[in-house]
């Protein structure tokens, strides 16, 4: 048995699944297909086709492929290399390192095999992606941001993608410091410094230096740090650092610090809503010196302003919703002498603590927020994609927006009042109006599993998804998913389904998509297979009609009809029957139906075997039986018949002879004689015979001559026989037999008659004939009897009566039947005389003579 060749592979990465394809080999049965590792572990799949499916598991490793054809107790196995490889393994053994100064960060890994090359990516907490695609095993990353933690993950690249590697996390180091703000407590001898909370940081630390070169320093977890012990009068220098366990920032210099003078009286403040700022204002005794304007909040939060020679400045950056305490420190060098408090309402604070609830129908949303210190109104606004405004007022803590656009993502905000001044808007609260229905919905069946893909396009925000499909018979399966991707299992078998998408978040729900018209298919449900697959057999011709009943939801089918010697065939077709022609005779033939319905087939129907009829009977022979129109037909035993029936019949007659046997030979009686028979052996299974195309020409012996008759030819002892001619005659013979037992024959080739010679006188013959052919002679023809001419009388003896003139003739003579007798007397003399004499026996006559 020859070995398989043109091996090749197509492995799917989806899954995981190699699907090997030979070319077949006539002799064999089955296939079994190998795939085998680096380490000689071995998978295999088998298949009556030219292709089965392997289920690999592995990553990252190389296959080789070997395909073994069986037939019986044989086998053989491919020789032609084929290999393919699987999915690369994910990247491991990741590494990172940092660099503090420019927040470099290189990212590295172990090699993996089967890799062309490597996709690197960075995720930071803002979902900022940033790739890096290389074919060495590590990447640097550059454009990276102080204080900001970043995922770094890992996937390899060939002909399959690898899964992504697990994650690896790691910070940049600390942001600078910003707007850093140091003010000195003479009262404490205390250098207190703030600033804002630095990306990163786990602790600051502060120096301060002062012009009397004397340092200070403080460290802290948060945004402030208090030196305490610093003298009056002295101005310094403030830097800050921020630091985490590993790194540290450079320093950031503040505001320089001084001590305060005496404190200055007739203390106000005087408020600038719109540049959130406060003139300070102030008398002071002294006619020089540094002035420092302080605010206090009721959080113990400060803001100042400094000027020298001059009694006023503004302070600005004021915390809304604060009752401030206001004073005014002067600064002589020594101490800071600080005016008695006053207080300031700053303007009120964005409301706080926004929520809001959307009407999924209406499309209005009622928001709601908690209430500022010292607001005395609100004003609500929302503010669309397209810069669309919606508002509202209200002296409560709550007010209703109008309707807005579905699957928009909206800002919205408050503003608080306290009559003078509007504070700025509170910070927005994103919201979605109620989800539009998802779009651009895409369905794909898996065939082998019977799981439909959902798929479509994402809304502005992640929503919440159900996925619903509908069947015809009623019934529904759904799913709900956060992605845009689900799959919907439990699908019942040819089924036309109705599949929608509705988009949701929190409780509220918007419409479903567009519906996708869904056709399921049948596998592996048998529901769905074609049943009743049969076969009807038209015997004479050998063709097949197969039929089936109709599956649910098949579009079409797919026939197929597996024979002897690797004989197979196909019909696609929408009806519920199929025909195959030109099948050999004597021949089992397996049928099969498939169904086809959507984009997935059924699996194979179970097989439906049938016989073809037998093969006409060859070597057909006869042998005649001369003179018995009997004919003995023989032949060759035919593949699969079981009896034989021959029939002869001439020309297109309505008389057919015919005879049955379960042997090789069988004989025809009884047939008519010089007739030209067809002659057809039919090989019967028990339901069909053969086709009877095999037609042997079987010639019977000819007839026997009709219509015989006899010419006799008294002078010569002959007779001359006639008959009716014969057709297809080569020939005649006629035989006399008479009484005293003679035999006398006679022959013709071409005329109807013949001449009997040398008869014996006065016999009676008995006349047959009989009619030769190419193999045998006819029986013989009816009798005819006739008498040859009497015989001559011998021993004649006259006596004369001279006296009476007479003579008296005595002879011997042999008679026939019943002869007279005539004898006559010549003379010379011209004188005759006869006499009739007395019928036999008398032999004697009297003759008068008579002279002339």
């Amino acid at each position: 048995m020859d070995a398989v060749q043109s091996i090749s592979t197509n492995y799917r990465c989806s899954d995981g699944i190699v699907t090997v394809n030979w070319e077949q080999v006539s002799e064999a049965t089955s296939y079994r297909a190998d795939a085998i590792d680096g380490n000689g572990t071995v998978l295999s799949c088998f298949s009556i086709l030219d292709t089965c499916d392997i289920p690999i598991a592995t990553c990252g490793e190389t296959y080789q492929v070997q395909v073994t054809a069986f037939s019986g107790e044989c086998q053989s196995t491919s020789n032609i290399p084929t290999s393919f490889d699987t999915v690369p393994c994910p990247p491991s053994e990741l590494m990172t390192y940092r660099e503090c100064s420019s927040n470099l960060i290189v990212f590295s890994w172990a090699p993996t095999n089967n890799t062309f090359y490597y996709v690197a990516k960075s995720v930071d907490l803002n979902g900022r992606e940033v790739e890096c695609v290389t074919v060495d095993t590590s990447c640097f990353f550059t454009d990276t941001d102080c204080g900001q933690s970043y995922q770094f993950t890992l996937y390899s690249v060939s002909d399959c993608n690898s899964g992504t590697s697990s994650p690896k996390h790691v910070r940049t180091a600390p942001c600078l410091p910003q707007n850093i703000i140091t003010s000195v407590d003479c009262a404490s001898d205390s250098l207190i410094t703030t600033w804002d909370l630095s990306a990163g940081a786990l602790f600051y630390m502060v120096e301060a230096n002062g012009t009397k070169e004397r340092n200070y320093n403080c460290s802290s977890q948060n945004n402030s740090c208090t030196i305490p012990g610093v003298a009056c009068g002295d101005s310094l220098s403030v830097w800050i650092t921020a630091r985490d366990h590993e790194c540290i920032t450079e320093k950031v210099l503040g505001e320089a610090a001084e001590t305060a003078p005496c404190p200055p009286d007739q203390v106000q403040a005087f408020r600038d809503c719109a540049a959130n700022q406060a003139l300070i204002v102030w008398q002071s005794y002294q006619k020089s010196g540094f002035y420092v304007a302080s605010m206090e909040d009721q959080d113990g939060g400060w803001l100042s302003c400094n000027t020298t020679n001059s009694n006023s400045c503004n302070i600005s950056q004021l915390r809304c919703g604060q009752k401030y305490s206001v004073t005014v420190t002067h600064t002589d060098g020594i101490c800071p002498s600080t005016s008695a408090p006053i207080t300031m309402d700053a303007e009120p604070c964005p409301p706080t603590n926004l929520s809001s609830v959307i009407n999924c129908s209406s499309g209005s949303t009622l928001l709601s927020w908690s209430p500022s210190p010292n607001a005395v109104s609100y004003s609500g606004k929302v503010v669309g994609p397209n810069g669309a405004v919606l508002s509202c007022n209200t002296s409560t803590t709550s007010c209703v927006l109008g309707t807005v656009v579905c699957g928009e993502e909206y800002n919205l905000t408050v503003s608080a009042s306290d009559g003078t001044c509007v504070s700025s808007y509170s910070a927005p609260l994103l919201q979605e109006s109620a989800p539009c229905a998802p779009v651009n919905v895409v369905t794909l069946l898996n065939c082998n599993t019977n799981i439909l893909m959902v798929s479509w396009d994402a809304g502005p925000k992640p929503l919440n998804y159900s996925a619903t499909a509908w069947a015809e018979d009623g019934t529904a399966v759904s799913c709900n998913v956060t992605n845009t991707t689900c799959s919907l299992a439990g699908l019942h078998c040819g089924q036309q389904y109705n599949v929608t998408v509705m988009a949701s978040y929190g409780s509220c729900s918007g419409p479903n998509s567009s519906p996708q018209l869904v056709q399921t298919g049948a596998y592996p449900l048998a529901s769905c297979i074609p049943q009743n697959v049969t076969g009807n057999m038209t015997c004479r011709t050998h063709n097949i009609v197969a039929s089936w009943s109709s599956a649910p939801g098949a579009n079409s089918y797919v026939t197929m009809v597996m024979g002897p010697n690797g004989y197979s065939a196909s019909c696609n077709t929408t009806s519920l029957s199929c025909p195959f022609t030109g099948l050999q005779c004597a021949s089992q033939y397996d049928i099969s139906v498939m169904s086809q319905g959507g984009s997935c087939n059924s699996s194979v129907s179970q097989i439906y075997s049938m016989t073809t009829a037998p093969c006409d009977p060859v070597n057909v022979s006869y042998a005649l039986k001369c003179g018995t129109d009997i004919v003995t037909v023989s032949w060759d035993a035919s593949s699969g018949a079981v009896a034989y029936s021959v029939f002869a019949q001439v020309g297109s007659s309505a008389q057919v002879t015919s005879c049955t046997t379960n042997t090789t030979s069988c004989q025809l009686s009884p047939l008519s004689c010089g007739q030209e028979y067809n002659v057809t052996v039919l090989a019967d299974n028990g339901l069909c015979h053969s086709t009877g195309e095999t037609i042997t020409m079987v010639m019977t012996a000819p007839c026997p001559p009709t219509g015989l008759a006899s010419s006799l030819n008294c002078g010569t002892d002959s007779a001359t026989l006639s008959w009716t001619p014969v057709p297809n005659a080569l020939g005649y013979m006629a035989n006399a037999t008479s009484t005293d037992g003679q035999q006398a024959w006679c022959s013709s080739a071409n005329n109807a008659s013949c001449k009997l010679t040398g008869l014996h006188c006065g016999e009676t013959y008995s006349v047959t004939a009989i009619t030769e052919g190419n193999q045998c002679a006819s029986g013989p023809s009816a009798s005819l009897n006739f008498t040859t001419a009497p015989c001559a009388p011998t021993m004649v003896i006259p006596h004369y009566n001279c006296s009476s003139n007479t003579a008296l003739v005595n002879w011997t003579g042999r008679w026939a039947a019943s002869p007279s007798w005539l004898s006559w007397i010549e003379g010379t003399s011209e004188t005759t005389a006869a006499l009739q004499a007395p019928a036999a026996p008398s032999l004697t006559c009297t003759v008068a003579t008579h002279t002339t």
